[in-house]
C-alpha cells in the first residue's frame, strides 16, 4: 500500500511537474509571439503597468518617434506625454484622466506627438485597461497609428478649399450650384451679399423662392427643370428680377448642367453677372439713340426744307442770270454786272451745299460716283480759277507738276474737285502778301495734291481744331468769310476715297496740306477733246413740246427764257393737279415738274400720270430744290426718268433733254470768232521766221522764265511783248501765252531756243 501510495505521489510529481514545465514553456512561446506581434505590428503598440509604473514601447512605436539611444527610450510614461504638443497635451491629459476614473467607455484621442527631429506627428491613441477585483486599473495596453498623411491631406484639402473658396469669393460675377430640385447647394459671397445674406453657408439648402419674389423664382426653376430635362450643354439668358428686399436688378446667366460618375444629372452649375449697370447704361443709351434719331429726323427735315427755301429763290437769281447772259442785246458792262450777279448767286449757293454736305456726311448718306475724266483739263479748270483769284488779290499762284501725270483717271469728279477748291481756297484767303502754289505728282504708288501757302500760318494748339465742324481759327477778320465747314467736309470725303488729309503750318510763315490718293489711270480709255463746243442755238429735229410743272411762277419764267429761244414749244402748270390735267391735253414729248408743290405735289402727279396709257412713256424730269438722295429715290420710284437738282445750270438740263429725246443741237458758227483754245494748243509749233522779231535778250529771259517755272512772269513778259510788237510777233507771242497757260512750258522753250541765237 505505501508502494502504491509512493507510486502515486511520485507520478503526481512528475505530472505537476510536467504541467510546469509545459506552462512555462506556453508562456515563454506566447510571450515570443507577443513580442513578434508588437515588433511586427504597423501601429506602435504600449503596455503601461499601472501599479508599477512601468511602460514597454514597441520597436514599432520607437522608429516612429525616431528614439535610438537607451536614455531615450527608457519605459516611462513621460516618454510619451513630454512629446506631446503644447497644444494638445490637456485635452490628452482630460482624456486619459476620465478614462481611468470611468468616466469614458473607451479611450480615443487624436493628437501632435514630436520625434526626435523636432517634427511633429499626428498620431491615434487608442487603448484598453484591466482592472483588478476591486476595479482599480492594472494595466493599460494600447496603440498609436500614424495619421500624420490623412491630416496633411486634409489640410492640403482644406487649404486648397479656402483658395478656391478665395478665388471664388473675389470672382465679380455671381457662381452657384443646384441639386435638381433647385436647392442651392453651395454659392460664393457675391451672390450670399445680393441675397442679403452674411456668408454662402446662410444660402446652402434654400430655394429660389426663399432669395428672390416667388414669380421670378418660378421662372428660374422653370428654366432650371428645362435644363435638367432637355440635357442641354449650356442655357445663356438674360434676366431681371426682384431680390427679396425689394431692389430691381439684371442678371446675365449662364447654367450646365452636373453629371454624376454613372452620367446622370444631378444639378446645376450656374455662372451669373450682375448686368444691372450695364442694362441702365443701354437704356440710357437706346433712349438717348431715340431722342437722336427724332432729333435727326428734325434735323434733315429742317434741312430739307431749308434747302428747298433757300434754292427756290436761288434758282430765279441765277436763272435769270444765264438768261441775261444768253441776251445778245446786253453791252459789255451790263454783262460785268450779271456776271458779278451769277458768281455771288455761286458763291451762296456754295455755302449751302457745304451744309447740306455736312449734314449727309454725318448721316452716312454720301456716296461717291467714280468717272473717268480727263485728268489735265480737271487740274486746269481749278488752276485757272484760282490764278483768278490770286490775281484779284494781289498774290502769285504757281502749279507745279512733281511728275508725268496720266491724261485720264477714275475719280468721283465733283468730290476731288471740291476737296482741292476748298484748300486752294482757304490758302489764298488766308495768304495777304507772297504765293500759293499747288504741287501734283506720283508719290508711293498714288497721286499726291500738295497746296503751299506763305499765309498767316496756324498755331500748333489750333491743327487739332481746324477739322471739326464751324470751327474758324486766325485773326478775327477772316472769320467773315466761309462757314468754317470746309477742311471738316474735306477730311471725311478724302477719308471716303481711301486717303488721308495732312497738315503742316507754322504761325507767321505759312501753312502746307496735302493729300495722296490712289487714282486708277484710265489714259487710253479716254478720247482726246480738240475743240470745245459752241454756243447752243437749237435743234435739227422738228418741235418738241414741254410742259413746266412748278408753283413758283418765276422757276417756270427762267426755263420758258431758256428753252423757247431754242425752238421748244412750252406749255405751264402752277401745281401737280393741274399738270396732269394738262399733260392729258396736249401728251408732251418731255415734263419738267417740281416735287414740292400745293394741291398735288410733284410724286403724286408723276404717279397719276404714268397711269395714264398715252403718258406712260413721255419723259419726265423732276427738278427740285432739295437735294437728298432719298428725295431723288423716290421720284424715280414715282416715274421719273431723270432728277437736277435747283438752281437748274442750263449746260446740264440741257444735256439731260438731248438724251431723253435723242435732239442733235445747232451751234452758234460766229465769221470772227477765234479759234478754240485747245485747237491753238494742238497747232504745229512755229519754225523760226524773219517776220517774228524777238531779240536774243528778250528770248533768253523768257525761255530762263519758262525753265525756271515761273509762269506768273513769264505771261507779264508774254503780254508786254504782245502789246509793243507787230502783228506776227504778237500771233506767234499769243501762242506761247496759250501754250504757258496750259503750262506747256517744254514747248515755250523749244520755240524760243532759236530767238536766242543772233538771226541772220
Amino acid at each position: 500500500l505505501l508502494l502504491f501510495i509512493s507510486i502515486l505521489a511520485w507520478l503526481n510529481l512528475r505530472r505537476v511537474f510536467f504541467m510546469q514545465k509545459l506552462t512555462a514553456e506556453s508562456l515563454a512561446k506566447s510571450e515570443e509571439r507577443f513580442d513578434l506581434a508588437m515588433r511586427g505590428a504597423s501601429d506602435g503598440l504600449w503596455d503601461w503597468d499601472i501599479v508599477h509604473d512601468q511602460v514597454y514601447y514597441s520597436p514599432r512605436w520607437k522608429a516612429m518617434l525616431e528614439l535610438t539611444t537607451p536614455e531615450e527610450g527608457r519605459p516611462t510614461l513621460n516618454i510619451w506625454l513630454s512629446r506631446v504638443h503644447p497644444e494638445d497635451i490637456e485635452r490628452v491629459n482630460q482624456a486619459l484622466d476620465s478614462y481611468l476614473a470611468k468616466q469614458q467607455a473607451y479611450f480615443h484621442v487624436l493628437h501632435r506627438v514630436r520625434n526626435q527631429r523636432g517634427d511633429y506627428l499626428w498620431l491615434l491613441c487608442r487603448a484598453i485597461v484591466l482592472w483588478d477585483e476591486q476595479g482599480k486599473p492594472l494595466r493599460m495596453v494600447g496603440s498609436f497609428a500614424d495619421f500624420t498623411a490623412q491630416k496633411q491631406a486634409e489640410q492640403a484639402l482644406r487649404d486648397k478649399e479656402a483658395f478656391l473658396r478665395l478665388i471664388i469669393d473675389h470672382i465679380p460675377h455671381i457662381i452657384f450650384w443646384k441639386d435638381r430640385n433647385s436647392v442651392f447647394l453651395g454659392c460664393n459671397q457675391k451672390l450670399a451679399v445680393m441675397a442679403g445674406k452674411k456668408s454662402p453657408n446662410e444660402v446652402v439648402g434654400k430655394t429660389d423662392y426663399e432669395m428672390v419674389w416667388h414669380e421670378d423664382a418660378a421662372t428660374f426653376q422653370a428654366k432650371d427643370r428645362e435644363l435638367m430635362d432637355a440635357g442641354q450643354p449650356l442655357y445663356h439668358f438674360i434676366e431681371e428680377l426682384q431680390t427679396i428686399d425689394n431692389n430691381l436688378i439684371w442678371l446675365e446667366t449662364n447654367k450646365i448642367p452636373l453629371y454624376s460618375e454613372s452620367g446622370q444629372i444631378i444639378g446645376i452649375l450656374g455662372v451669373s453677372e450682375d448686368v444691372t449697370q450695364r442694362r441702365f447704361a443701354e437704356i440710357a443709351l437706346q433712349q438717348a439713340k431715340e431722342a437722336a434719331e427724332v432729333a435727326n429726323q428734325a434735323k434733315s427735315a429742317f434741312l430739307a426744307n431749308m434747302s428747298h427755301e433757300l434754292r427756290t429763290p436761288l434758282n430765279g437769281v441765277l436763272g435769270f442770270a444765264q438768261v441775261l447772259e444768253r441776251d445778245p442785246s446786253l453791252n459789255q458792262k451790263q454783262l460785268e454786272h450779271v456776271s458779278v450777279i451769277r458768281r455771288c448767286g455761286d458763291y451762296l449757293l456754295t455755302l449751302i451745299n457745304d451744309i447740306l454736305d455736312l449734314s449727309k456726311i454725318e448721316a452716312g448718306r454720301v456716296e461717291l460716283y467714280p468717272t473717268d475724266f480727263h485728268f489735265g483739263e480737271f487740274l486746269q479748270g481749278v488752276v485757272e480759277l484760282f490764278q483768278m483769284r490770286a490775281e484779284q488779290k494781289g498774290i502769285r499762284f504757281r502749279y507745279e507738276t512733281l511728275s508725268q501725270l496720266p491724261h485720264g483717271v477714275r475719280a468721283d469728279e465733283k468730290r476731288l474737285r471740291q476737296v482741292l477748291i476748298n484748300l486752294l481756297g482757304n490758302a489764298v484767303k488766308f495768304t495777304e502778301y507772297g504765293s500759293v502754289t499747288l504741287k501734283v505728282g506720283y508719290d508711293q504708288g498714288g497721286i499726291r495734291f500738295q497746296v503751299e501757302d506763305t499765309g498767316i500760318g496756324i498755331a500748333e494748339e489750333d491743327l487739332t481744331k481746324i477739322f471739326s465742324p464751324f470751327q474758324q481759327v486766325g485773326e478775327a477778320r477772316y472769320h467773315a468769310e466761309g462757314t468754317g465747314l470746309g477742311l471738316a467736309i474735306s477730311k471725311r470725303l478724302v477719308e471716303m476715297m481711301g486717303g488721308e488729309l495732312h497738315v503742316e503750318s507754322h504761325l507767321g510763315h505759312g501753312s502746307c496740306f496735302w493729300i495722296c490718293l490712289e487714282l486708277q489711270d484710265v489714259s487710253s480709255l479716254l478720247k482726246i477733246k480738240t475743240v470745245a463746243n459752241p454756243k447752243i442755238i437749237g435743234f435739227k429735229q422738228s418741235c418738241r413740246k414741254l410742259l413746266l410743272i412748278d408753283d413758283k411762277w418765276e422757276n417756270r419764267a427762267i426755263l420758258v427764257n431758256l428753252l423757247t429761244p431754242l425752238g421748244f414749244s412750252v406749255t405751264e402748270a402752277n401745281n401737280g393737279e393741274e399738270g396732269v390735267d394738262m399733260a392729258k391735253q396736249t401728251h408732251p414729248d418731255l415734263i419738267i415738274t417740281d416735287l414740292v408743290m400745293p394741291v398735288m405735289d410733284g410724286f403724286e402727279a408723276v404717279r397719276r400720270i404714268r397711269q395714264h396709257p398715252e403718258l406712260q412713256n413721255t419723259a419726265i424730269i423732276a427738278a427740285s430744290a432739295s437735294v437728298f438722295d432719298y428725295h431723288q429715290q423716290e421720284s424715280r420710284a414715282a416715274g421719273c426718268n431723270d432728277f437736277i437738282e435747283k438752281p437748274i445750270r442750263l449746260d446740264l438740263l440741257l444735256e439731260k433733254i438731248q438724251k431723253l429725246l435723242q435732239l442733235t443741237w445747232i451751234y452758234e458758227q460766229a465769221d470772227n470768232a477765234a479759234p478754240p483754245e485747245n485747237a491753238m494748243l494742238t497747232a504745229p509749233p512755229l519754225r523760226l521766221s524773219a517776220n517774228v522779231h524777238c531779240n536774243p535778250e528778250q528770248a533768253t529771259e523768257l525761255y530762263e522764265l519758262a525753265r525756271s517755272g515761273d509762269i506768273e512772269a513769264l505771261w507779264e513778259q508774254l503780254e508786254v511783248l504782245i502789246q509793243n510788237s507787230e502783228a506776227a510777233t504778237q500771233i506767234w507771242a499769243k501762242q506761247l501765252l496759250q501754250l504757258s497757260k496750259a503750262f506747256k512750258v517744254d514747248e515755250v522753250a523749244v520755240l524760243l531756243e532759236p530767238y536766242m541765237r543772233p538771226q541772220p
